[in-house]
């Protein structure tokens, strides 16, 4: 009796002591985090979750992280955690931090390519970005990616980003054509894409790119060269390594393939990676009789369809940059 006794003693302790420890992690488990703001957390690849535990407790969000990590792993939870980028709100809890990490919740990054930007410029920026890993196997080629905002989770690949670049600009692209006009003197999306890039350069109203487009398409039809100076530009950059900032009445004369005040037709690829607006103008320009343009001295541009009211428009335009040097 007296054995029975004290198996019903030590046996009411042991469930107190069971009940305690439940009520303890329970409470640990759902109490609010010590963090007093809201916290940014990288969580590298490939850290237990020792590690992990570790580095909220450094970064001040989590308590006693020998408990979390005993909770987490007594529940088989521990392959559940991504890594990544995360913010963490003030006072969060462990539960909720468990929460984020298993859902992986990341923070999500952008990088924006400018339209107009060339393949060179993009992949420098790429290579820069702070949160993209890896090397860069697959080099696009000059027109193949989409200038837009992507979004992507500290740790991506470049080449990832890269590849959903190239694969935003196959679907626009093959979206457009569909819709292209059946009047285009553009045989196939290679040179409509041609056609977009100079477009892009040659002008940033998006009101006036169907317009310029126009200009381009006409000169085509009737065998007139295009006669556009970022063409130029692109043509003495590959061949001389280095951007020009400003083009120079004898820098029409040099030969590249790219030059189209020597050259007729299009140049033999991009000079640029268009956006969707130059794109769409490329495929459906203007019905205009214009052959030419000339920067209005005020972002954009006149058009002409004589040469004659073109020489004019370029005296305006002349008139209109001398007197801002005199101001100056």
């Amino acid at each position: 009796m007296q054995a029975f006794r004290i198996i019903i003693i030590f046996s009411s302790i042991i469930l107190i002591c069971i009940i305690f420890l439940l009520n303890f992690l329970l409470s640990y488990y759902f109490h609010d985090g010590p963090n007093k703001k809201s916290n940014t957390v990288l969580i590298e690849k490939g850290l237990g979750l020792r590690e992990i535990s570790g580095v909220l407790s450094q970064n001040g969000i989590l308590l006693k992280p020998k408990i979390f990590t005993f909770l987490i792993k007594i529940k088989r939870l521990e392959n559940n955690l991504k890594a990544g980028e995360y913010i963490f709100p003030a006072n969060v809890s462990p539960k909720k931090i468990y929460e984020t990490l298993s859902e992986g919740k990341t923070i999500l990054r952008s990088i924006t390519i400018i339209e107009g930007n060339t393949i060179n410029q993009i992949i420098e920026k790429i290579r820069t970005t702070d949160g993209l890993t890896g090397r860069i196997i697959n080099f696009p080629k000059e027109g193949d990616v989409l200038p837009e905002t992507y979004y992507f989770s500290w740790g991506e690949s470049k080449q990832k980003i890269i590849d959903l670049m190239m694969k935003s600009m196959t679907i626009k692209l093959n979206d457009e054509w569909l819709k292209r006009s059946q009047e285009i003197f553009i045989k196939n999306k290679r040179e409509a894409i041609i056609l977009a890039s100079i477009i892009e350069k040659e002008t940033s109203l998006s009101n006036e790119k169907s317009l310029v487009s126009s200009v381009f398409h006409n000169r085509l039809r009737i065998g007139m060269r295009l006669q556009s100076d970022p063409t130029v530009a692109y043509g003495l950059m590959i061949k001389n390594n280095h951007e020009l900032k400003k083009i120079k009445s004898k820098d029409i004369k040099v030969h590249t393939m790219y030059n189209t005040y020597l050259n007729y037709g299009l140049p033999p690829g991009p000079i640029s990676n268009p956006g969707l607006d130059s794109i769409k103008a490329a495929l459906n320009p203007k019905r205009t009789d214009y052959l030419y343009f000339v920067a209005n001295g005020r972002g954009g541009h006149n058009f002409a369809t004589k040469y004659s009211d073109h020489i004019t428009n370029i005296k305006k335009w002349k008139k209109i940059v001398n007197s801002k040097k005199r101001k100056n």
